[in-house]
């Protein structure tokens, strides 16, 4: 059971870690606007302070978590929690940006780079499932957390509902830290869930399974004392490669923070702005689970392919709703952009375990993390300079139809390259 629980622990602190910072902060928006009498861009550029700080956070990521994972996770949940604390208490515009570049220091310890590799730890198969499934978390609080902040704002302001997001972050997170997140099962004299039974369980898996899981060795990582880090990462081609499609992959995942405004902007009302928002959520809890699964199935590079394809498909479908104003097209392209948008927190996971030696793993996936948060520092700004430009989301829109080509011929490219880098 410790290994589930672990599981549990993952999904939870997404739930809390990093579903309060980066999606559902989204609802204190609008009434700090009117609060704070300033336009949108002042409060909104929270999430490009809060993406930037998690470029840094991520890439020393790792060394934090090999440390000592349970206490960094309650250090920085305490540090998220303080700082809309002290937010609530002396609100202004300057303190939003403040309370976003302590949220980006501190939700990657807490989510995108501790999931990845509490799960390598604790699994030694079907780890794309599980990563998968802990992320889709994200639509699942999100879901809740919408209509119940929403009431307590309506209700009693936005001072008092940021006051009960530090509280449920803090509370869920260092609870789940101290009963349930543990470091690695040899520290309780355990092994990887599957790791004596992964070999039989790949000869009785059909041949395509068996062939993509051949190429993908099974990552487990050992004790931080008997697994020295491999140096050199960033020195390798395959690194850079991955890189730049983490980099595409975060830009990508900005698609779900622009949707409601560019539907609005486009002449949609407010209503079918926020379905198309569900929708994009519900395909995104979907898709991270899909992408998991093909992940462990047909492996990586098949799965970021597949993630690249649908992208390609959503953003036509979208473009083509927003442009002739057909609901239905903007529904169907938010639901299947859920299938692209996840390569966001789930590529650097993808990447790492196809492209670098186990020993490399936790490493690459904190650098990796990094370009994605990179890539959602500047995917916002480009957004907003095609509609201040040129008076439309649009443009940019259709050029999302062609980056995830370009990003899954460097996937392919940086996986290839990676195998043949590794370090034995």
């Amino acid at each position: 059971m410790r290994h589930w629980a672990v599981l549990i622990a993952c999904c939870l602190l997404v739930g809390a870690g990093f579903t309060i910072p980066m999606l559902s902060f989204s609802v204190f928006i609008a009434p700090m606007v009117a609060y704070f009498g300033c336009s949108v861009t002042e409060v909104s550029i929270y999430f490009t302070f809060t993406a930037a700080a998690a470029v840094l956070s991520s890439a020393i990521g790792d060394r934090l978590l090999r440390k000592s994972m349970r206490v960094t996770v309650i250090v920085f949940s305490c540090a998220m929690g303080l700082a809309y604390l002290a937010l609530a208490a002396f609100p202004s515009v300057h303190m939003v940006w403040v309370a976003g570049i302590v949220c980006g220091l501190g939700f990657p310890f807490c989510s995108t780079v501790l999931v990845p590799i509490a799960i390598n730890n604790w699994f030694a198969v079907r780890q794309g499932t599980y990563i998968g499934i802990a992320f889709a978390m994200v639509g699942v609080f999100g879901m809740l957390y919408s209509p119940f902040f929403t009431a307590i704002i309506g209700a009693v302001g936005w001072r008092v509902c940021l006051v009960v997001a530090a509280i449920i972050l803090v509370a869920i997170d260092c609870l789940v830290a101290v009963f349930l997140l543990r470091q690695h099962p040899s520290l309780l004299g355990l092994e990887a869930l599957g790791a004596e039974s992964a070999p039989t369980q790949l000869a009785e898996e059909a041949p395509e399974a068996q062939e993509a899981q051949e190429a993908e060795e099974i990552h487990v990582a050992e004790p931080a004392a008997a697994a020295p880090v491999p140096k050199g990462i960033l020195t390798r081609r395959a690194f850079w490669l991955c890189a730049v499609v983490a980099l595409l992959g975060g830009i990508f995942g900005t698609f779900n923070s622009q949707l409601n405004a560019a539907a609005q902007a486009s002449g949609f009302d407010p209503m079918v702005a926020g379905l198309a928002l569900s929708s994009a959520s519900a395909g995104l809890m979907v898709g991270k689970i899909f992408m998991g699964w093909l992940k462990d199935f047909k492996g990586s590079a098949v799965a970021i392919v597949f993630g690249c394809t649908m992208g390609v498909i959503a953003f036509a479908v979208t473009s083509f709703g927003i442009a002739t104003g057909n609901k239905s097209m903007l529904y169907l392209g938010a639901v299947l952009a859920g299938f692209c948008t996840c390569l966001a927190t789930l590529s650097a996971a993808f990447l790492s375990s196809a492209a670098f030696e186990p020993a490399a793993y936790a490493r690459a996936v904190a650098y990796l993390t990094a370009f994605c948060n990179l890539g959602m520092a500047i995917g916002v700004p480009f957004y907003s300079l095609s509609y201040d430009i040129l008076g439309s989301y649009l443009p940019m829109f259709i050029a999302c139809t062609v980056l995830p080509i370009a990003c899954a011929f460097v996937a392919i490219m940086g996986i290839r390259a990676g195998k043949s880098e590794q370090v034995a």
